[in-house]
């Protein structure tokens, strides 16, 4: 659980630590997972979903693909490790602007900032279905998110259009 894993970091490591969390489309993220599990089955089978059933059906009846909550687990973290040691990164800005982004993250290190040239590694294309959900999905995925994305927003300091 959250709270095993960061007391566990916070008795193990010094007072410094820092924690970078990478935070993404919430919806984009649980169907890229959905994806994945189809596409690895039957390695998959037991992993608590239900591979006949659609991704909406599984995201609306197993826990497979709603780890969505990124704020919860932020405040958890947050009671073992100094928010001030805790850095968000979103990827949709890194994508959009990266040098920004790395910056954002050495200030946050103590380190140089140096440029870095970003580029797409390990995208996989998935076989067995498609790309992105279909517009419905993704309407109900939005409205069940809306509350987590917003608490998360408010940790930021900005909303993720994407995400709207």
């Amino acid at each position: 659980t959250p709270d095993y894993c960061f007391k566990r970091i916070a008795d193990t490591l010094d007072s410094s630590v820092k924690i970078i969390f990478a935070v993404r489309d919430p919806i984009l993220r649980a169907y890229s997972a959905f994806n994945h599990y189809k596409e690895i089955y039957p390695t998959s089978r037991e992993w608590g979903w239900d591979r006949d059933k659609s991704f909406l059906w599984n995201h609306e009846n197993t826990n497979a693909f709603s780890w969505g909550d990124y704020s919860t687990v932020i405040k958890t973290c947050q009671k073992f490790i100094d928010p001030a040691n805790i850095h968000i990164v979103v990827q949709e800005c890194l994508s959009n602007t990266p040098q920004k982004e790395y910056d954002r993250i050495f200030k946050f290190l103590g380190v140089k900032t140096y440029p870095i040239e970003n580029s797409y590694l390990n995208q996989h294309q998935y076989r067995k279905v498609k790309p992105r959900p279909d517009d419905s999905t993704i309407e109900e995925l939005s409205k069940y998110y809306s509350p987590y994305n917003e608490a998360l927003f408010e940790m930021l300091g900005f909303r993720v259009e994407q995400w709207l």
